[in-house]
């Protein structure tokens, strides 16, 4: 690769498959791949299956949408006859590059403009010589059209060229015929072709039409069936060393066409080719460039100081582009683009975790038409939700334009398999729910438009809930989900993955904010009931914490499997292709990031310390047999500061398809793959992220990189990036200006420029517990009113009031001055017994003690890169942090009172915290509620952000409750740091 080109100078047969997904040519309706536009006429037919045959060319096509069923696979992508084969005889020689000498081979891409051009010089077994080169593009701006254009120069020679244009039907879709031929004629100085498929009865024509000079005394013959093709001849005088130019024009038009209307299809797609030769090859040209100066204006990443890397990018920056087009939300985007039948074209999770974001980030209305294909799909999602006992939604794991059924078949069978083998993935890969709504969630995010779609979206998100309101059971007061496939695909049926539970319970999260508005629920008819039924399944889902190893379990029985040991199989090979899947259900091996899928989705939902322990964990135990998984890798390892992680899993990505590491890239691009190459990118080594209210930047680029730009929509706006090691260049488009949160520091961007210093400072805030993030106060009131009582004595809310802040023993000195004495037995008699009542009572408040707006509040903080922790002078934090539903996962260090000698106003617990984030107290904003935190805060030197009180003057700045504030006042305060 060479800037914004890919090239081979080298003519290789057995490269042929795979350089025809390289060299793919889409705009979003048609795919076509890179195969030799002369064909390969030593290979005998078109392979019928090309996923399965030892080949040497995939001569496929396909049109967005145009699909048909198959009793074997359901609904499959259909594979069309051939719409670049041109076969050519060059004075009675068959032009063949597998026979003869080839010399002078260049083959490139040229990515800035999507036009493809081949060129040698081919000297047939009889000795002539000939120069040839194609060069071709896919219209972007008229999406029926494909140009080529044709030279060919005798050297030696002069004699008759002879063209056999062909529409070529041999090729299958899976092992199966989906179409038949209808009719075929001429027109104009091409010819047609009309199919129809099978099953869904949608028609498609393709036609040819070509412009030769005279001088070349061309002879047009009528289009015939040849068998089961196609073709039309057409002969030319040449003269030796006199270049012959010829200009071919195709158009493809199908029923399934959003621009069909009511037009005659054959009459469509003739206007389509005449209107197009009209315009002619130039003109046609210069639409391509500035069509793709256009997309890429807006698309592009450039890596400055780092060139490799930086072309193999825009590989996969362009394999997006072209993939897939706004304006059809019937259409979503398959697993293999459109360049390969592999998996029949449909769609998977894939589009929704791993390539929406680009979009979604690059081209709004694109990413509003992929939202909108799952908001349409919802009464198939119903309709499967309902088929299998559950309720809400449940989408399917392949879907496919034709009908928004499941179409994951249940049972496989084909030629080579001596009995069918069920497939589980459409029943219980449900783990698809949460990544429709996720991107659903962004796009309301990022979008912030009051589009009349909305409360389609809501329901979507809000039927998604009731799926998982239905999918698990309740037990000892534990919701599971039970019987799944969780990403790890190479162990089934097993129970509590983390990454389903832990995505249900943000669904869940999502919709109760949804219908935390009144008019909104009853709007969706969703009830109290059904609200408290919902809270009770966030406050008992099972969230698969492993105390003995302090990582989330990937499920139930993960950790308890026989580790692997990879030194027995070879990497070069899939892992499921050396052992059986029962042997693999047995193994402690990840065929993907599962669990670190989690980190990369809801990055702010857990502690670094977490994360880096399930790193540790799980990273080796991960073999990487699904092109899902390297990005993801790339992604948290960023998240963590791993530069060395980052960039060998970048790698990874970067060469998966341009490298043909995984061996399979003849069968088609990897979508998710080049979607990943795009978030390691801007989410990892950016550290650009998103949410409700503003955009959040925390970069870690690599030293060797000069700088890294790029631009992203967001609220309607385009912002512009240039990202250097030692600062932020930002611009913005004309509106009002927009907040971001920039290494944890607020910063507003107009339409000037703006420039922010990477100071690489860590900003930290320290949280008391109680009264702060959660509420337990009643529980403490009613376990020392229990002791007061018992002991007969006085105890109200004013002396209540005294014990906030302090610890055990000084509260129980508080209590009991001037009413009664006690031994040192008694008083530790006491403190023991009101612990012990106190303990049973947040056992029963469970989640309820979670004071609102917590949890948005931290993950707004931590999202910005800010660290988080505790401070507490209670014995019990870490049971109430579990019991509140906080557990660990949202803070990097907690500081308690198992851990300090004095209470606070010492400042030891505020100083600890600090210690263990590694941050200097100066650098932190202690957030208290009681004046003897305020002043243990200060004392430690940070400044103090008091929680709803009047005598809490003292403190830097008050609010009434953390759900009443917004995290901005965190932003603006820490900028305000020295």
């Amino acid at each position: 690769m060479r800037n914004d080109k890919f090239y081979t100078k080298k003519y290789n047969k057995d490269q042929n498959h795979f350089l025809e997904s390289i060299f793919v040519q889409s705009n979003g309706y048609l795919g076509i791949r890179g195969y030799h536009d002369e064909g390969i006429p030593s290979y005998e037919g078109i392979p019928a299956n090309p996923s399965s045959e030892k080949i040497s060319s995939n001569p496929e096509q396909f049109i967005a949408g145009y699909f048909d069923k198959s009793p074997v696979t359901g609904n499959s992508l259909v594979n069309i006859p051939t719409l670049k084969l041109i076969y050519i005889i060059l004075d009675g020689d068959k032009l063949d590059l597998s026979i003869g000498r080839v010399s002078n081979y260049l083959r490139t891409l040229d990515m800035s403009c999507a036009v493809s051009e081949r060129s040698f010089c081919w000297t047939s077994p009889s000795g002539k010589s000939t120069s040839i080169s194609f060069n071709s593009f896919l219209s972007y701006p008229r999406k029926h059209i494909y140009s080529t254009r044709i030279s060919i120069k005798p050297l030696n020679w002069s004699g008759k060229i002879e063209i056999i244009d062909t529409f070529d039907p041999a090729g299958l879709t899976q092992n199966q015929t989906h179409y038949k031929i209808i009719s075929h004629g001429d027109v104009g100085n091409g010819h047609f072709c009309k199919i129809l498929t099978n099953t869904s009865k949608l028609g498609a024509v393709m036609a040819t039409s070509y412009d030769i000079n005279s001088s070349l005394k061309p002879e047009f013959f009528k289009s015939e069936l040849n068998g089961k093709k196609v073709i039309k001849k057409i002969k030319l005088a040449a003269s030796k060393d006199k270049s012959c130019e010829i200009r071919r024009y195709l158009s493809v038009c199908t029923d399934f066409d959003n621009d069909a209307g009511n037009s005659d299809l054959s009459k469509r797609t003739f206007s389509q080719l005449f209107s197009a030769k009209k315009l002619g090859w130039k003109n046609l040209l210069s639409e391509q460039k500035k069509e793709w100066s256009c997309l890429w204006k807006n698309a592009n990443v450039k890596i400055d100081g780092d060139p490799e890397r930086n072309s193999k990018l825009k590989f996969y920056l362009f394999q997006l582009l072209q993939a897939y087009r706004q304006g059809d939300s019937r259409l979503n985007i398959g697993a293999k683009f459109l360049s390969g039948e592999h998996y029949s074209g449909h769609y998977f999770w894939d589009t929704e975790n791993f390539v929406f974001p680009f979009y979604l980030a690059t081209m709004p209305e694109t990413a509003q038409n992929l939202v909108e294909y799952r908001v349409n799909a919802l009464p198939g999602a119903l309709r499967k939700a309902k088929k299998k006992k559950f309720k809400g939604a449940f989408y399917p794991w392949e879907a496919s334009p034709i009908d928004d059924d499941e179409n994951c078949p249940e049972w496989w069978h084909d030629k080579e398999m001596s009995e069918p083998v069920y497939i589980p993935c459409g029943n219980i890969e449900v783990h698809v729910n949460s990544a429709v709504a996720n991107a659903a969630i962004q796009y309301m995010n990022v979008s912030g438009r009051k589009l009349p779609a909305r409360i389609k979206i809501c329901r979507m998100i809000v039927e998604i809930a009731r799926f998982w309101a239905s999918r698990g059971e309740s037990g000892k007061g534990i919701y599971s989900i039970k019987n799944v496939i969780g990403p790890d695909e190479y162990h089934e049926y097993v129970d509590n993955n983390a990454y389903t539970n832990h995505s249900a319970k943000e669904n869940i999260l999502k919709a109760l904010s949804i219908v935390s508005d009144r008019i909104t629920a009853e709007k969706l008819g969703v009830t109290e009931k059904e609200i408290a039924f919902w809270k009770k399944i966030v406050y008992s889902i099972q969230l698969c914490y492993d105390k003995k190893r302090n990582i989330l379990a990937q499920n139930d029985t993960f950790l308890s499997l026989t580790e692997i040991d990879f030194s027995k199989y070879d990497p070069s090979r899939p892992l499921f292709r050396q052992i059986t899947p029962e042997e693999l259900s047995k193994l402690q091996v990840a065929k993907q990031a599962d669990v670190l899928a989690l980190f990369s989705v809801y990055p702010f939902l857990y502690d670094y310390a977490l994360m880096q322990r399930c790193w540790n964990y799980y990273e080796k135990r991960t073999i990487h047999d699904s092109n899902l998984s390297a990005g993801t890798h790339a992604n948290v390892a960023n998240l963590l500061g791993r530069k060395k992680d980052a960039l060998k899993y970048f790698d990874k990505v970067l060469n998966l398809d341009i490298g043909n590491e995984s061996y399979n890239v003849y069968e088609g691009i990897h979508a998710a793959n080049a979607g990943n190459a795009w978030i390691s990118v801007i989410s990892g080594f950016a550290g650009i992220r998103w949410d409700t209210d503003r955009i959040y930047c925390s970069p870690q680029i690599p030293d060797k990189w000069n700088s890294l730009s790029f631009n992203i929509f967001y609220r309607g706006r385009k912002t512009g990036w240039k990202i250097s090691g030692k600062c932020i260049s930002i611009t913005c488009s004309k509106g009002p200006a927009i907040e971001m949160v920039v290494e944890g520091k607020l910063v507003k961007i107009g339409t000037n420029p703006a420039r922010i210093s990477i100071s690489r400072k860590p900003l930290g805030v320290v949280f008391d517990l109680d009264g702060v993030l959660v509420d337990s106060a009643i529980c403490h009131y009613n376990a020392w009113k229990a002791i007061a009582d018992e002991l007969k004595i006085k105890f109200d809310d004013k002396k209540n009031d005294l014990l906030r802040g302090v610890s055990r023993r000084e509260s129980m000195m508080i209590m009991i001055e001037g009413q009664i004495e006690l031994t040192e037995k008694q008083i530790e008699h006491y403190m023991h017994k009101k612990n012990e009542l106190y303990k049973e009572l947040v056992d029963e408040s469970g989640e309820k003690l979670l004071l609102p707006g917590v949890k948005s509040f931290l993950s707004r903080l931590k999202i910005a890169g800010i660290r988080l922790a505790v401070a507490s002078s209670s014995k019990n934090t870490p049971s109430l942090l579990r019991q509140a539903g906080l557990h660990e996962f949202y803070f990097d260090a907690v500081a308690d009172g198992n851990d300090i000698k004095n209470s606070k106003p010492h400042p030891e617990v505020f100083l600890l915290a600090a210690k263990k984030m590694g941050i200097n107290p100066r650098n932190c904003i202690a957030v208290e509620d009681a004046p003897a935190g305020i002043e243990a805060g200060k004392r430690a030197g940070m400044m103090t952000f008091g929680i709803g009180h009047a005598e809490l003057g003292k403190c830097d700045f008050l609010r009434e409750s953390i759900e009443k504030t917004d995290p901005k006042i965190i932003f603006e305060y820490l900028s305000n740091l020295k």
